[in-house]
């Protein structure tokens, strides 16, 4: 994570340092001076983990300082979004005469926000330390023991706990002088960083912290961090583990969840493990992924839903209405829902038919309806709840032709529709005549007596026989609602009636992911026979570097020749010393400290130091044994741990120890 951080707090700082050196050179001599100078002039800066700490991470992890460019003339905030401090723990140390620590003061920043809210001191002597608490005893002696551990509480306010025995301490030892002289100035930074870690990891037991960087500065100690339990925004972070890990290091031991995150992962297309373990999985083979869906579709058209209509023996019933009818025609005529008749047409699109019968796929993820039935080969035991659809249509109805007729009989219509006689002559000639109008049919005739009859010729007088006559006109009546409509247009457009029917289903649509095995398996023999023609008749010179390719269908060679960069002899390795130290051994443990049983605790301790150039920097009292080398110490290594891990199991072999 450190690394990570530090390489993007880099790519900002190079971007914006204007006083670097970058330039472009259409030469290798040029280019290559200019790469040196560059790297000259910011390796100075971070070339020592002091300086990377101070440069990088505490303006990465805190508000403290900014972040500036390698020239210096530009700083800016880079902190991280999640909640930060200075420094989250302050732990200031003073020995007395008798090298106990008689002054031990906590101070904690617990919310992050920069400020120290809570201070804590101890009451009794340290003679001893431990990794995650403390021994005190008499001053100066090693006697009336009380032994103490670094807790917290949920906020992470530390304090120091008596516990019964040194059984619940790890890492004990004497700093006193019953033990030797000069023990806490001699180790001073050793001592911090022992107390300062057992208290860091009492608060790790309550809170999700990240420790970024320690500073030690005479006898006081800074930790510097981030609550990341707190962190800011995590999209697309793939989240692994548990949220608190805390929880099972309480103690000093407990066991992580290892098996159960495997599970997890296991059947997680997402995660890591899932995916490293495909991988292997298809190594010597190909496999493509092929995904295809199943769809339930429904509609609604016009037609009548026989289903309506049940047979019950004798008659048939319309569900409609509850009539009976004594035959099927007539119970589907009559049993019409108001809406008008129109069924519901269901269609399954199985678009997956072809990859479920190909022995070569094999279903790895099914989503029906949004919910995962099938995941990662294996059933979920899912289910989607049944749900409904609602489906509409317009069904048109029948216009049926209808004429619409008018009785024209009263007496004040005879002026425009009748017959004029001469008075009391009714058979007389007809003097004047009014006809019917157009489409007007006759259906008889009435007398009037004593009424002028006007003729349109100036006669005047006589009597009248007016028409009796009816006018009718086309009209077109919808069957849906029974309206009348003058013509056949309207009436189609407006003769509509919305048809809505609700489906309920078990399932919509199904989406799979099938995972199938290609017949041709990839052939890398050509491409290794080409590579091993270059690598056969590679030649690497001083400023030239040629090869010959070749052609595996063809069996064709090229030759190639490729002018090369000036090149300087450069370290292969970063060479270091072996050195024995002396060290004062005071570990403590039930029997005593070191002191009670040797005759000295002075011993020494080999330790592996950079050189500066071919030189060996040996300090006063130090002793070389290996001078300045590329040194491997992987063997040895390796031998240690194992002989740490033997020790720590169980190596008698009877049921019952002596």
């Amino acid at each position: 994570m450190r690394k990570a951080l530090v390489s993007i707090a880099c790519f900002f700082v190079i971007l914006g340092s204007s006083a670097t050196p970058w330039a472009w050179d259409q030469t290798w001599s040029g280019a290559h001076q200019s790469g040196k100078d560059s790297a000259n002039s910011i390796l100075p800066k971070v070339n020592k983990g002091s300086k990377i700490t101070t440069r990088f991470s505490n303006p990465i992890t805190s508000n403290s300082s900014p972040l500036y460019t390698f020239d210096d003339n530009t700083g800016f905030n880079a902190q991280l979004t999640a909640p930060s401090s200075n420094a989250f723990v302050d732990l200031f140390i003073a020995p007395s005469a008798t090298g106990d620590l008689t002054t031990v003061t906590l101070r904690q920043d617990t919310d992050f926000d920069g400020n120290f809210d809570y201070a804590y001191s101890l009451s009794s002597p340290v003679s001893g330390v431990c990794a995650n608490g403390f021994i005190s005893a008499d001053q100066g002696t090693w006697t009336n023991k009380h032994y103490f551990t670094w807790t917290a509480d949920t906020s992470g306010r530390v304090t120091a706990t008596e516990v019964p025995s040194l059984l619940d301490l790890a890492g004990c030892y004497c700093i006193n002088s019953s033990c030797g002289s000069n023990l806490v100035w001699a180790n001073i930074g050793t001592i911090l960083k022992d107390l300062g870690g057992g208290i860091v990891s009492a608060i790790q037991n309550q809170r999700t912290v990240t420790i970024t960087a320690t500073e030690v500065t005479g006898t006081e100690i800074l930790y510097y961090g981030q609550q990341s339990s707190s962190m800011g925004d995590t999209t697309g972070v793939y989240f692994s583990g548990t949220a608190h890990p805390e929880q099972y290091y309480a103690g000093g031991g407990g066991t992580l969840p290892a098996d159960s995150e495997v599970l997890n992962q296991a059947s997680d297309p997402d995660s890591f493990y899932y995916q490293l373990n495909q991988l292997s999985q298809n190594v010597g083979s190909s496999s493509t992924p092929v995904q295809c869906s199943i769809t339930r579709t429904v509609t609604s058209v016009t037609g009548q839903d026989p289903s309506t209509c049940t047979d019950t023996g004798s008659t048939y019933t319309c569900s409609l209405n509850s009539q009976t009818y004594t035959d099927l025609a007539s119970c589907q005529e009559n049993c019409i829902p108001p809406e008008g008749p129109c069924l519901v047409h269901e269609t399954v699109s199985d678009l997956c038919t072809s990859i479920e019968s190909n022995p070569n796929c094999k279903l790895r993820d099914e989503q029906v309806d949004g919910v995962y039935t099938y995941k990662n080969f294996n059933s979920t035991g899912l289910a989607p709840i049944p749900s409904c659809k609602t489906v509409t249509s317009q069904q048109p109805g029948n216009c049926g032709e209808q004429p619409n007729c008018t009785a024209h009989k009263c007496f004040t219509d005879f002026l425009n529709h009748g017959e004029c006689y001469a008075w009391g002559d009714t058979s007389a000639t007809v003097l004047c005549s009014l006809p019917l109008p157009s489409g007007a049919t006759l259906i008889g005739r009435q007398e009037c007596s004593g009424v002028d009859c006007p003729c349109p010729s100036g006669a005047h007088g006589g009597s009248l026989r007016f028409y009796l006559y009816l006018t009718c006109t086309d009209n077109y009546t919808c069957s849906l609602n029974s309206h009348l409509y003058s013509d056949l247009a309207s009436c189609i457009i407006n003769c509509t009636a919305t048809c809505v029917r609700t489906v309920c289903r078990d399932w919509w649509e199904k989406k799979r992911t099938y995972l199938c095995q290609n017949s041709a398996v990839y052939d890398f023999s050509k491409a290794q026979q080409r590579a091993g023609h270059i690598q056969n008749t590679f030649n690497d010179g001083d400023t030239t570097m040629i090869f010959q390719d070749y052609n595996p269908d063809t069996s064709e060679t090229t030759d190639y020749s490729v002018t090369l960069p000036p090149r300087e002899d450069v370290e292969r390795c970063k060479e270091s010393c072996r050195v024995r130290v002396p060290i004062e051994d005071t570990q403590a443990s039930l029997t005593g400290n070191t002191s009670m049983y040797r005759d000295t605790i002075n011993t020494f301790r080999e330790v592996l130091k950079p050189c500066d150039g071919d030189t060996c920097p040996v300090g006063s009292g130090e002793t070389l044994i290996e001078g300045c080398q590329c040194t491997n110490y992987f063997l040895q290594t390796t031998s240690i741990l194992q002989v740490m891990d033997d020790a720590s199991k169980d190596i008698i072999c009877s049921s019952s120890p002596p």
